[in-house]
């Protein structure tokens, strides 16, 4: 996916009527994601235990039903018995002097709505490139699995597997609160669509369920991903909007721009968005980067 000068090519924010008019949608493509269809018994726990205004059981139940909803049999492992860890090894190519050129262009083409969003949230603008280089290498990879079946498949085979009598205690507790994320987050996605107009259907992201430039998990977008101009729905997809949603979430996790990027709270915000200390890091780093090489990286932008 390319940015070009407005926005990251997406067709989500489209209203998707047909579906709900029961009309058909093109064709869908799950790529190379196992996929197959939850049973009837599936689709009743669903429609039984997703709960959000305005979602009446019949709605409830076209939706999980829908061909475009399937289940994603290693959702159970990649989000709850072998979750991926992150190593510095493995994020270190995001402190090389590509990676910063490719943050520092970036951060020359979104000048001013970075400026604005630094201005108006008190947030290092180079805390903000960290966090999309990190994420998606600014919208380049955002993801290819569709959330809603993300979410689904994990809250029905965490739920399973937390009524399983052979489980240690720390893989009983993770099972029932991985089933409780999932199950929120769905209910949260729900609200999105109800509120947005948002194409639930055609969303995709990560296997985590996270979503557009910024990876924001549905929740998130409900609490803090804001429009940078007009009146309708944050667009994470767009550029924009993704910037200045950052910079609202790290604000409200306590971020302060001051003389030093790197300090006990900017690392406790940045650890609110993804809690590893791997990932901290490495955002943090890319940032101070950015500000202690910005007269380096801008002699190397303007002579390729």
């Amino acid at each position: 996916m390319k940015l070009n000068s407005k926005r990251v090519a997406n067709p989500l924010f489209t209203l998707s009527i047909a579906f709900f008019l029961g009309t058909g949608f093109s064709n869908y493509a799950y790529s190379k994601i196992k996929s197959i269809p939850f049973t009837d018994q599936e689709i009743e726990t669903l429609v039984n235990d997703v709960k959000a205004r305005g979602w009446d059981q019949a709605r409830k139940k076209r939706l999980f039903s829908y061909y475009k909803v399937k289940k994603i049999p290693d959702m159970i492992k990649l989000n709850v018995t072998s979750p991926q860890k992150l190593t510095h090894s493995r994020y270190a190519h995001f402190l090389n002097s590509q990676s910063l050129l490719k943050a520092f262009r970036f951060g020359r083409k979104w000048r001013h709505v970075l400026t604005k969003a630094e201005e108006k949230y008190k947030v290092d603008k180079e805390t903000i490139l960290g966090i999309l280089l990190v994420e998606t290498q600014f919208g380049n990879i955002t993801g290819s699995y569709p959330v809603i079946s993300v979410f689904a498949s994990t809250y029905i085979d965490a739920t399973k597997l937390s009524k399983k009598n052979d489980l240690l205690p720390r893989q009983l507790k993770r099972a029932k609160r991985k089933a409780k994320w999932a199950l929120g987050e769905l209910q949260s996605l729900l609200k999105i669509r109800q509120k947005s107009q948002l194409d639930i259907l055609n969303l995709k992201g990560s296997y985590a369920g996270a979503f557009g430039m910024s990876q924001f998990l549905p929740s998130s977008y409900l609490s803090y991903a804001v429009k940078y101009k007009g009146a309708k729905a944050p667009d994470l997809f767009y550029a924009a909007d993704a910037i200045h949603s950052v910079a609202h979430y790290l604000a409200r996790h306590g971020y302060r721009k001051g003389s030093t990027i790197i300090n006990r709270k900017n690392q406790k915000a940045v650890h609110k968005y993804n809690h590893s200390n791997v990932y901290v890091d490495t955002v943090l780093g890319v940032a101070n980067s950015l500000k202690q090489k910005h007269h380096k990286l801008k002699k190397w932008a303007n002579n390729p």
